[in-house]
Parts: structure tokens; sequence; C-alpha cells
């Protein structure tokens, strides 16, 4: 995409996210690319003990405080934005993804139009798959660091779009909308089934599957101005049957 495909913030800082968002994911819309067919067929929990990951936080934001603690990821928002980064030493070819969340309070949206705004765009969860592409070629030095810390850590594999799936949001389930700050950026709603024991259970199927390289887990308020604190485990991503895989 072009530069004219994201507005400005009247933050400054949060401008630099916004941008630098863009730049690790493309500058240009996404196309489909042809992915060899050794991407793995597997199923992960990213959130198991001894997985890889890293705490990545944006210039001039306070950071969201995340706790993970066998197998519970929790996150406390006070106006804040950052995420975990989870990269992938391959890339996993995904059909399915599940997981159980749960929340105390909720960000300040009021309407499904407000969360497709800039002014709106806060989630009490993101799980964001990060998806096998060509990297955008841009001037090292003009960077962020948090950007050089996402692409270090993928190395090898490199990206150029991501699909955020979206819980406890203002959408409709399966209604998707693009980001305001990037046309490589989808969000997917997906509402789930309550459980009698305060868990949310989601599942969404992915058509055509997809190859992911990484997951970012994200709950911010900073556009919103909230606080609130959400729970997460039994977070998996499912390959299709080895019989789809082979057809594929």
């Amino acid at each position: 995409m072009s530069t004219s495909h994201f507005r400005y913030r009247s933050y400054p800082e949060l401008s630099v996210v916004a941008i630098a968002v863009t730049l690790i994911l493309g500058l240009s819309s996404f196309e489909s690319v042809a992915v060899s067919a050794e991407a793995a067929s597997t199923v992960t929990r990213p959130l198991d003990a001894g997985t890889k990951y890293e705490h990545i936080k944006f210039p001039k934001l306070p950071p969201t405080e995340y706790q993970l603690n066998s197998g519970i990821l929790r996150a406390n928002v006070d106006r804040s934005a950052s995420f975990l980064f989870f990269p992938f030493s391959r890339a996993l070819r995904v059909s399915t993804v599940t997981w159980e969340w749960k929340g105390s309070g909720s960000t300040n949206l009021v309407s499904a139009e407000h969360e497709e705004s800039i002014e709106g765009d806060d989630a009490q969860l993101r799980i964001g798959l990060v998806l096998q592409g060509d990297e955008p070629s841009a001037i090292s030095w003009f960077l962020p660091a948090w950007i050089k810390q996402v692409r270090a850590s993928l190395r090898p594999q490199t990206t150029s779009e991501m699909l955020f799936l979206i819980s406890g949001g203002q959408h409709i389930d399966g209604q998707t909308w693009p980001s305001p700050h990037s046309a490589s950026i989808t969000h997917m709603a997906v509402q789930g089934v309550p459980g009698a024991d305060e868990w949310t259970r989601s599942s969404v199927t992915l058509t055509p599957t997809k190859d992911v390289v990484g997951v970012w887990i994200m709950a911010d308020g900073d556009d919103t101005r909230a606080r609130y604190e959400t729970q997460l485990r039994n977070l998996v991503l499912i390959g299709p049957p080895e019989r789809e895989e082979e057809e594929r």
C-alpha cells in the first residue's frame, strides 16, 4: 500500500506506531505468495512452558503488563499498548485456531464503526497470525528498534501480512475489516461460546489454510483510554489433515 492508505493520528507517538506497523508488513497491498510444500503441518501451543517469546514495546506508550504462568497469560491494560511475539523456526500451515479467554472490564468501544477507526483501534484480545511472505524493503536505519527486534526474531522467516483474530469486540462473529493503519492487516471477529466457568471457548477455521511464521498476542487500551484485564489459555494452532496437506 502507499502511505495514503493510512492516516496520521493527532498524537505524534501513535503515528510512529502506525508507520512502523506498515513498514514491517509492507508498503504495498499484499498478494498471495506461493509457499513451499515443505511448510509444516503440525499442532503448536504457543503458551506452553519453554516456548520462546519476546515482549515488544512501543516508544512513548506505556506497555501492557503481561504474566505467563502455568499456561495462562494475564494481560493488565492501563491505557497501554504492547504485545508478546512468538516467532516460529519454520512456517506452520494452519487450518484451525482455538483458544479460551475471559476478561474483567473492557475497552471503551461503543460500536463496530468505532472499532474500525483509528480512535477505536483497541482490542480486549488480539491473536495475530503473522503470515509468511516477502519482507518489504526499507532503509534499515529508518526502522524503529521494535521492528528490528521483530524481524531479527523471525529470521530466517519473513512476513508481509497479518490476520488478527479479535475477541471481545463489537463486530458480529466472522465479520472482517481492514486495519486503519495498513491494508496488509485484516481483523476478524471471533465471539466464541461462554462457559459456566466464565471462560469463553473460541475457534476459527481458516479457508484457505494459512502459512504462519509467528503469533502476536496483544491487549491494548491506548486509543480508547481503557483499563481492564484479559486472561488467555489453551491457545492451539492446528494444521490440516495429512491427506488434505498431501493434495494441496
